[in-house]
């Protein structure tokens, strides 16, 4: 009875190491699914954030031209 009850505690422990190790490989894709997702949102917001001031100093540039050409008083 002994040699079996052994038995069966060394076939649970080796489905329980085997499940452990699933799991585990299951949660490191999973971290690197979520990392790299992290990393292109990253990407994508600076370069939003650097469209988003690209068109700031456009705009005021243009705004400066605008200013300068109509917004100054009219000469006689």
């Amino acid at each position: 009875m002994c040699r079996l009850l052994s038995n069966f505690e060394f076939v649970c422990a080796e489905l329980i190491s085997k499940k452990v190790a699933e799991a585990r490989e299951a949660l490191l894709r999973e971290f690197d699914d979520e990392r790299l997702h992290h990393q292109k949102m990253m990407s994508d917001y600076a370069r939003l954030q650097q469209r988003f001031d690209n068109l700031q100093v456009d705009r005021a540039s243009n705004t400066d031209v605008v200013d300068g050409v109509y917004g100054g008083p009219i000469a006689p």
